[in-house]
């Protein structure tokens, strides 16, 4: 019966997973591949093109690396042709295959993506004195020139391999390479802090190898792993970085140094001490880093709710309604000469932002301004704080570079036109001075502070990379067709009729909530689907990772169905056989001796009783027993009629169960059964001769109704069985002699053999007892011992090995507890050999200094005070010392004195 319900309950599991999973597939999807082509970790911002087959715009778009969605933004849609970008984390030189996903059942989840390249293969600059240039691939050529086309640099670089160019004041530049390349502009003076010459300018990402005029802070999003190195090799940091953790060095020699980490991090770097305009990179939501004066935040789209934090305080949530507006806090207030004043800060955003920070003085600092889309072409910021110096209104410069010829560009509404590399400048007279600007093709846009002086550090940002990831491509094994499942249109009419019931509040959060359940389980079979999918592809061209994902769960769902019905298997009851009277009657009696002989052997020997000893005092006492009320009762509930049946009719078990009632002993008249008392019927006893078993019948016995009395003793209760007559003895010695010799039956084997194994336990029973000596008590040595580890000092140690010295196992157990500190080691006069195991722990001059401090706090020796720091670090609970310390426990320790163990 519950093998059937469990069959009922798994049909129809089967049946609601049939209709439920493919809620999760309806919709369409295509296949793109892309992949690095550098070597090593790379984060970059993906803008594709992509035909999607019977796209509506209503349908909603989701982009799948794996299990994991990304995230997307809808640039532009063109009939069936959409434009997409997302961001994606590479591996070096990994390959991946994305799935592009559209249709009605789709969540809309769409962001905005704000993530500037940091390297390329194309870019235009504008600046004075240094430009820094480092090769992120091997065999790259790279080619600057001016703006009249003089080449100031043509050179092949390898991978970090670095070169560095002297320009003129203002002068306006491009790089182009075959590989991609990354450049940064300086125009600080060495001996920064004598000459007062700082800025400081940031980069996102895994991998950099960037030139570091003295200061470095490394910010953390997820717990990582960063090494720092200088182009030598020369390792300036190896470590672990906790979430929101930052690393930060002040005094590193100006280089250049590689920065490698597992997750992407947000890196500043330059000299900050009062002279700083700077742009922060985060994540896609957040920033986390320091901030050397202000901080500054203006959206770059409207109703843009940001959160602001620093290490003390949390501030109310902002909501920058347009484009440009801006938010000002001051985060560090007092600032010292030629000292660098930073605050961590945490900034959360809906939409991403620009993040500046200032310092204290003019902010002459400047840097390169990202375009909002990536494009070159949108640019909407803010300018840096004006600081008037010596009655002098200074100015903040922004400078507009175009990259061809009739580019069209609008400066905060004033249209220009732009010839290649060719430049406008415009001085704007107020603090944090809103600049829009938007042009038809390619420009580049910098700040450069204060029109009167130098003191600039900025990373220069492409316009082109066209080799840090190969292009995007439709994989052919899904083709531009539209992959759809078989059921979307029942799916459908389901959800239809969900949403009739109740007004669809209740039923519709059913089926989000059974969709929901079953993307996450078939996401976790995603991994093992994609491996398994370009072996099967050659055979099933239109599989699709979703539906071998559903394949596998109904594979695991039957195994685990089959394995679940052969566990819950019912188990056969066993039963006795029933057989009327009417079936047996008028059948003789049947015996098979052999088995019979053999069954009443084993069940005599199981039921043999013990013989205990008794004490004189117990032997008169009366004697009641369990078990031998239990055999009268027994007796007593025997039927006169009996019937045999043999083990051919009904089996070994049955004939053995029956063959405890073949033969009854009927007592003689006058000899009455008591319980608890082990007998022999004396041999005396009338016996009368029993016929062969072919003419026997069986004999009604009368029930045993004595009434029972217990008797104290064996003695009395031998007195009680009545005398045999000398007639009696003459009639049963003349019946023995006129007996015929024939088989004995299978009672009497088993009274012969009752017979033989009671004698020697009579001879048990008269037996003397022998004295039994009293068990002597043995002294422990020791007074107190540890059930765990513990720690002690050499004097104390030797002590209780002169306490144990005799008794080898309580030596082996004891010392195998005890740890040591090494300095110890030489004051132990015993020998340690392999016997026994004795803990070594050694301690570093830092915490042997520690360990004597610890021993001066508790008016100790050092000794104590290493035994108690490594009780901390074995993290044992007691220590076991020779001096008087002033306390008994030390920071949960227990200090016990030699004298209180010996």
């Amino acid at each position: 019966m519950v093998r059937t319900k469990l069959l009922f309950l798994l049909i129809f599991v089967l049946v609601f997973t049939w209709i439920s999973v493919p809620v999760v597939m309806s919709y369409s999807e295509i296949s793109v591949e892309i992949s690095n082509n550098l070597s090593f970790p790379l984060e970059k911002s993906v803008q594709f093109s992509v035909e999607l087959p019977g796209f509506k715009v209503s349908n909603n778009i989701s982009v799948n690396d794996g299990p994991a969605k990304l995230p997307v933004e809808i640039v532009k849609v063109e009939n069936n042709i959409v434009t997409l970008k997302s961001l994606l984390e590479f591996k070096a030189s990994e390959k991946k295959r994305l799935m592009v996903r559209y249709g009605d059942d789709i969540s809309k989840e769409y962001t905005k993506i704000f993530k500037p390249d940091f390297i390329g293969n194309y870019f235009i600059g504008f600046g004075s004195d240094n430009l820094y240039i480092v090769s992120m691939a091997t065999q790259n050529s790279v080619k600057i020139s001016d703006s009249k086309g003089k080449v100031l640099l043509d050179k092949t670089l390898g991978l970090n391999e670095t070169a560095d160019l002297i320009l003129g004041k203002d002068q306006t530049f491009e790089i182009r390479s075959d590989k991609p390349v990354f450049a940064e502009l300086s125009s600080l003076k060495l001996d920064y802090v004598s000459n007062s010459s700082d800025d400081t300018t940031s980069v996102y990402g895994s991998y950099f190898t960037i030139f570091i005029p003295k200061e470095i802070f490394v910010s953390a999003y997820k717990n990582t792993h960063i090494k720092i190195q200088n182009l030598k090799g020369e390792v300036v940091f190896d470590g672990d970085l906790p979430e929101r953790g930052v690393y930060s060095n002040l005094s590193l020699k100006p280089d250049f140094y590689t920065i490698e980490t597992d997750v992407p991090v947000s890196i500043q770097f330059g000299y900050s001490d009062d002279n700083i305009y700077t742009i922060f990179y985060g994540n896609l939501n957040s920033f986390k880093g320091v901030s050397f004066g202000d901080i500054i935040y203006s959206s770059l789209y409207p109703d843009t709710t940001v959160t602001f934090k620093t290490k003390d305080k949390i501030y109310d949530s902002e909501n920058l309604k347009t484009p440009g507006d801006y938010s000002l806090k001051e985060v560090v207030k007092e600032f010292s000469e030629e000292t660098t004043e930073y605050e961590f800060v945490y900034i959360k955003f809906s939409a991403p932002v620009f993040i500046y920070s200032n310092s204290s003085s003019g902010n002459t600092g400047g840097e390169q301004i990202p375009s909002i889309d990536g494009s070159g072409k949108t640019f909407v910021f803010r300018t840096g704080k004006i600081y008037n110096f010596e009655s002098i209104n200074h100015k903040r410069k922004v400078v507009v570079v175009a990259e061809s010829d009739n580019t069209n560009v609008s400066f905060n509404g004033k249209n220009l036109i732009l010839n290649s590399l060719e430049s406008y400048s415009e001085n704007l007279a107020n603090s944090f001075s809103l600049v829009k600007i938007e042009s038809d093709k390619p420009i580049a846009v910098f700040e450069t502070g204060i029109d009167s002086d130098l003191e600039c550090l900025s990373v220069l940002l492409p316009i082109l990379d066209e080799y840090s990831i190969s292009p995007v491509t439709i994989v052919k094994s899904s083709g531009n067709e539209s992959v759809q499942t078989e059921l979307p249109a029942l799916m459908k009419k389901i959800k239809e009729f969900f949403g009739k019931m109740g007004q669809g509040i209740i039923s519709l959060k059913f089926y989000d909530g059974l969709k929901n359940f079953w993307q996450k389980i078939l996401s976790l079979l995603m991994p093992v689907s994609q491996s398994l999918k370009p072996y099967l592809s050659n055979y099933f061209p239109s599989l699709t990772v979703e539906m071998l994902s559903v394949i596998i769960f109904y594979i695991i769902l039957f195994i685990v169905i089959i394995i679940l019905l052969f566990a819950f298997k019912p188990r056969k009851r066993k039963t006795v056989p029933k057989v009327t009277i009417e079936e047996i009657s008028g059948r003789p009696v049947s015996f098979n001796i052999d088995t019979l002989e053999e069954k009443e052997a084993i069940l005599v020997e199981e039921e043999k009783p013990r013989i205990m000893k008794l004490s004189e005092t117990e032997k008169q006492a009366p004697v009641k027993t369990d078990k031998g009320v239990s055999a009268l009762k027994e007796q007593e509930k025997q039927k006169p009629e009996e019937i045999t049946i043999t083990e051919k009719q009904f089996g070994r078990k049955f004939a053995r169960f029956r063959s405890k009632e073949v033969k009854k002993i009927s007592l003689p008249e006058g000899l009455t059964k008591t319980p608890g008392q082990v007998e022999e019927i004396p041999q005396k006893i009338e016996e009368k001769a029993e016929k062969p078993l072919k003419e026997k019948r069986i004999e009604k016995e009368k029930p045993v109704t004595e009434e029972l009395k217990p008797i104290e003793s064996v003695e009395q209760k031998a007195e009680q069985v009545p005398a045999i007559s000398e007639e009696e003895k003459k009639k049963a010695e003349e019946m023995e002699k006129e007996k015929v010799e024939e088989p004995l039956s299978s009672i009497e084997i088993l009274l012969g053999k009752l017979k033989k194994e009671e004698k020697p336990e009579e001879k048990l029973e008269q037996a003397p007892e022998k004295p039994v000596s009293a068990p002597q008590e043995i002294k422990p040595v020791l007074k107190k011992t540890f059930e765990h580890t513990f720690v002690a000092d050499a004097e104390s140690l030797n002590r209780i090995f002169e306490a144990i010295a005799n008794d080898e196992n309580t030596k082996k157990l004891v010392i195998s507890k005890v740890f040591i500190s090494a300095t110890e080691r030489e004051k132990i006069n015993f020998d340690i050999n392999d016997k026994y195991r004795l803990g070594l722990i050694a301690l570093t001059p830092i915490e042997l200094r520690i360990a004597e401090d610890i021993g001066k706090r508790i008016n100790a020796k050092a000794g104590t005070g290493e035994a108690i720091l490594i009780a901390r670090k074995i993290r044992a609970l007691d220590v076991v010392v020779s001096d008087r310390p002033a306390l008994t426990n030390y920071q949960g320790i227990l200090i016990n004195k030699i004298e209180d163990i010996v």
